[in-house]
């Protein structure tokens, strides 16, 4: 289906190219667009430029409708609004017939990205998304398949292209001034105080909170290998601590992307 592979390049084309950090070139080579306009009699000069990555992709479409039949009981009843009461009483029972249609459909792309000798730079990744729905009224296919191909495009990009998001971090009560200076953007000087409140020997204060304060720290300074490791800490300390797990999980997800 070449509108599919149309489509589904078009939607890779426009998430890669949305925050202007890598070129992206058509599938079409410039050797063979070259040719192509000299039929034209028209001989362009294009500038052409050594070929960082060929990105590839395989891709797998399946839609079915299953028409679904629902019975229902009904009372008939008759009517006389005129008497004071009882105005209404079993005339009958019928059944009807309603019909429903449960549509699913699904796209699973394989991408390949590599370099101008051939080799992977990302491994091969294969991602699936579709849609699921019973209504009388189906959506289209082909609106389907360009919302399927965007979705997919976007998590792609976000695997291969620095993206920032949005989070919202909770910090535990550990030491109070350190907490202060977080708060307040002084991440270095939080650092060192947390460091020199940890190794204090006259004090027990090495608690799963000021680790896990080291953590935030580390996770918001972008130093992963740090804040996986105070968060570890922490854990080791307080092993059913959701706010810590969900802090590895959040990093663990980060670095996942980085090492591919």
């Amino acid at each position: 289906d070449n509108h599919l592979f149309v489509n589904f390049e078009t939607a890779l084309r426009q998430k890669l190219s949305e925050n202007r950090t890598i070129g992206i070139n058509s599938s079409i080579s410039t050797e063979k667009l070259i040719y192509d306009l000299k039929e034209y009699n028209f001989n362009p000069v294009i500038k052409t430029s050594e070929r960082v990555g060929t990105l590839s992709f395989d891709i797998i479409e399946s839609y079915e409708i299953k028409r679904e039949k629902q019975t229902r009981k009904v009372t008939l009843q008759s009517c006389n609004y005129m008497l004071e009461k009882n105005q209404c009483r079993k005339s009958g029972s019928g059944i009807t017939n309603e019909g429903l249609q449960r549509l699913n459909y699904g796209l699973k792309a394989t991408i390949t990205l590599k370099d101008n000798k051939g080799m992977d730079i990302l491994p091969p990744q294969t991602i699936s998304k579709g849609y699921s729905k019973s209504s009388k009224v189906v959506p289209d296919k082909l609106l389907l398949r360009r919302k399927v191909s965007d979705l997919i495009a976007t998590l792609y990009a976000r695997m291969i292209i620095p993206y920032k998001e949005h989070i919202d971090i909770t910090l535990l009560n550990g030491d109070g001034i350190a907490m202060e200076m977080i708060e307040n953007g002084a991440y270095s000087p939080a650092l060192i105080r947390l460091e020199k409140v940890i190794t204090d020997k006259e004090n027990d204060n090495k608690i799963p909170e000021n680790y896990y304060l080291q953590g935030v720290i580390a996770e918001v300074q972008g130093d992963f290998v740090m804040a996986l490791q105070k968060y570890n800490e922490a854990l080791i300390l307080d092993k059913e601590n959701e706010i810590i797990i969900d802090a590895l999980k959040r990093i663990e997800k980060v670095y996942k992307v980085k090492k591919a």
